[in-house]
């Protein structure tokens, strides 16, 4: 008795260890580490490494200058230290120290032998009204694009978990085909034991040996077309999981496709939450935010150019002065302007275009979705009836064929009607499955 239960549990721990596999599980495998996740993620660290770029042109800038001149008619000495900082509405203050001695080459500066101290500003009047500048757009451009391709990223995985659930439902309903055309064989099988008594003592003719060695050899064609269909599948989903075929089949067990829920959904509230969920239709709307950040930067198009800059100095032997100078520069026919205006203008109406069809699109599958599956879910019922009949039928032809009354011709025919309606009944429930899930992928949910 112990020897015997040994026995059991020596032959049970394999199933035992063995851990149920569920679309649950597949989202622990779903993580950066997996080459198909980060290709539809990765870029976003690009995006953000550009964002930092950006954010470089408000750095604080020190540069230094020296330059000695010794030439035949003239001499001179000059020395600048400077550090200039940018601020986000487009001042630039400056600070440092200069020495300048001698008749200079470059510029006119002049500076007692101590040199002299430095400070000011640098204003662009229109930018600072208009609360935009060159530097600003950038940053704000490049924070934007980060953020689209975020949302970008969660399209990306929306769209490759459809397709690694759908080979999960696929692999599912192959590997139930492929149990269903072995219990065929198997009837075959263990029909020639029968058959070969039978035809022993002379109750049937040598030729029923032909047909169920026929039969038997058809079967097996059939488990080797479903173990092909279910190997291709099954290859195909655990490449998603970066995991090999064996090391797969080895850890975990499998629900049956039937058993899976099938979920049911209504059409309005269907397309409502698609219409808040969709992470594409929300890259559409940074795509409009970027063009908005361009249409203001480009508004200074029309203004004239013009900087303001205020300097103090304060010399270590001639004491302090100051410095104003005016820079300004005007576009007369102002084309650039009008140019950027109405390619900007074109963009925009082209997002609000794609939006449209867009969402036109959404409501457009979602629809016939919910009617495709209304339509597999009358037919899940009929065909759960038919099962019942042809197997009642099969039953039938059985005992007929125990009494001499029907023969192996019309057994396989029946065995054969009943697979195929079995198979019909996990095509419905596989139809039905994948329309569900991608009338969840088209609702936006990951």
């Amino acid at each position: 008795m112990h020897l015997f239960l040994l026995l059991m549990l020596l032959m049970l721990s394999p199933l035992i260890a063995k851990e149920l596999f569920t679309e649950e599980t597949i989202v622990q495998y779903l993580t950066e580490k997996n080459p198909f996740i980060y290709d539809a993620v990765g870029e976003k660290y690009i995006y953000k490494a550009k964002e930092e770029y950006a954010l470089g042109d408000f750095d604080t800038k020190i540069s230094g200058k020296l330059d000695t001149k010794r030439y035949p008619a003239s001499e001179a000495d000059f020395l600048d230290v400077t550090a200039q900082k940018p601020l986000e509405n487009g001042l630039e203050f400056i600070v440092g120290f200069r020495q300048a001695e001698g008749v200079q080459e470059y510029n006119n500066i002049k500076t007692s032998e101590q040199g002299e101290f430095r400070i000011g500003m640098s204003v662009p009047i229109f930018e600072l009204l208009e609360d935009t500048n060159l530097r600003k757009f950038n940053k704000q451009s490049a924070s934007l694009n980060t953020i689209q391709f975020n949302a970008q990223s969660q399209d990306n995985l929306r769209i490759l978990y459809f397709n690694i659930r759908s080979l999960y439902n696929n692999f599912l309903y192959y590997k139930s085909v492929l149990e269903l055309e072995k219990q065929l064989y198997d009837k075959a099988d263990k029909r020639k034991y029968y058959v070969e008594k039978r035809v022993q003592v002379g109750n049937l003719p040598k030729v029923a040996l032909l047909e169920i060695e026929q039969q038997i050899i058809n079967r097996k064609q059939r488990i080797l077309s479903a173990e092909n269909y279910y190997t291709k599948v099954l290859e195909n989903f655990v490449q998603y999981l970066n995991l090999s075929k064996e090391d797969f089949l080895s850890k975990y067990t499998f629900v049956d496709i039937l058993e899976l829920e099938k979920k049911y959904i209504k059409i309005d509230k269907a397309i409502d939450i698609a219409l808040a969920n969709r992470t594409d239709l929300e890259v559409l709307a940074y795509e409009k935010k970027k063009l908005g950040l361009e249409m203001k930067q480009a508004k200074l198009l029309q203004y004239p150019k013009l900087n303001v800059g205020v300097y103090g100095v304060y010399d270590l032997k001639y004491n302090d002065g100051v410095k104003v100078m005016f820079d300004m520069e005007f576009p007369v026919e102002q084309r650039k302007y009008k140019g950027k205006y109405n390619q900007i203008q074109r963009g925009i109406e082209n997002i609000e275009n794609k939006k449209e069809k867009k969402i036109i699109t959404i409501k457009t599958k979602l629809i016939n979705i919910i009617n495709s599956l209304d339509i597999i879910k009358k037919n899940i019922q009929n065909v759960q009836n038919e099962i019942a009949l042809v197997e009642e039928l099969e039953n039938v032809e059985y005992k007929k064929y125990k009494v001499g009354a029907s023969n192996l011709f019309l057994l396989n025919q029946r065995e054969v009607y009943s697979l195929e309606i079995k198979k019909k009944f996990l095509q419905y429930t596989l139809e039905y499955l994948l329309l569900a899930q991608e009338a969840q992928t088209e609702m936006g949910k990951i």
